[in-house]
């Protein structure tokens, strides 16, 4: 890993984060992160500040907090994170 260069994983880390997460809880989520993933670059392709490939990584992530569930409750832990990396998404 590029240990998060800009403060971003990259495209295939991130798919890499996303399928760790899924098989420590798998479920719907999953599937919505990559439709919010495709929607957000197709937001992006239409706005020139903004990076397409951030925008879909950012998508895909916003939810990665869902990965660590306890009894049914879903712990927000690595929601901050994706928060915290949201500037980057502007170039």
């Amino acid at each position: 890993m590029n240990m998060y260069k800009e403060g971003l994983p990259t495209l295939g880390e991130a798919h890499m984060i996303l399928e760790e997460a899924t098989q420590l809880n798998p479920g719907p989520w999953v599937q919505h992160s990559i439709y919010t993933a495709q929607a957000a670059q197709i937001i992006a392709d239409n706005c020139k500040e903004l990076d397409s490939e951030k925008a879909y990584i950012l998508g895909m992530l916003h939810d990665i907090g869902r990965r660590a569930a306890y009894r049914g409750r879903i712990v927000q832990a690595g929601r901050w994170r994706v928060h915290q990396m949201h500037n980057s998404l502007v170039r």
